[in-house]
């Protein structure tokens, strides 16, 4: 597992939270970028924490398990 860090996206912001599963960095600002990664680099828990927490963020929204969702709400109707 990795962790992440990133220009803050729109289609990455709906489903990944800051310090939970990513890092968000100021698109176009070096230094800020540099800060996140020294920040991983010198904390390895909270690497192997994000890096769990955007493991599981995916798992979410696995396109298996949207289609599994899918097909619940089929049933209901």
């Amino acid at each position: 597992n990795t962790a992440v860090i990133s220009p803050l996206l729109d289609g990455i912001r709906e489903i990944a939270s800051e310090g939970k599963n990513i890092l968000w960095f100021r698109s176009g600002d070096a230094n800020n970028l540099a800060e996140k990664i020294n920040l991983l680099l010198s904390n390895k828990g909270y690497r192997d924490e994000l890096a769990i927490g955007g493991f599981r963020a995916v798992d979410i929204f696995s396109l298996n398990k949207a289609a599994e969702k899918i097909v619940d709400f089929g049933t209901v109707f």
